[in-house]
């Protein structure tokens, strides 16, 4: 992560997208009303009942669009209902079948695509329904 440099101790360029910029940008830039959909299972003592489910929300900055009639063309699984969302990786990592939030609707996650696809992902694009 910290390089030492002549002596300093310096970020990778990769590192400081990933920890400083990427954050600070969508939370400068976050539409708001983003939340995730968190399930805690809880597993009972006795083997023979039901584990107990927490379901939680949690809120994190993302930037959330249409997509494009060109998107809808150019991908078969995309519909023009369909919602393209932008998150920081250190904020919310999605999942494919993950629920979140945006505006009172819970939507489901079909695709994601990690920002800087070679090594650690700096941030998120995720689609949902």
């Amino acid at each position: 992560m910290f390089r030492r440099i002549g002596g300093v101790c310096r970020m990778s360029i990769h590192d400081r997208f990933r920890n400083v910029t990427a954050p600070s940008l969508l939370a400068r830039f976050t539409n708001g009303g983003v939340s995730a959909k968190v399930r805690t299972i809880v597993p009972a003592l006795d083997p023979l009942s039901q584990p107990t489910v927490f379901t939680d929300s949690v809120s994190f900055n993302a930037v959330a669009f249409g997509v494009s009639a060109k998107m809808v063309e150019a991908d078969p699984n995309l519909q023009a209902t369909d919602l393209r969302v932008i998150c920081a990786a250190v904020d919310y990592v999605p999942v494919v079948g993950g629920v979140v939030n945006i505006n009172g609707a819970d939507r489901r996650i079909i695709r994601v695509d990690a920002i800087v696809a070679s090594g650690p992902a700096a941030a998120y694009k995720f689609y949902v329904r």
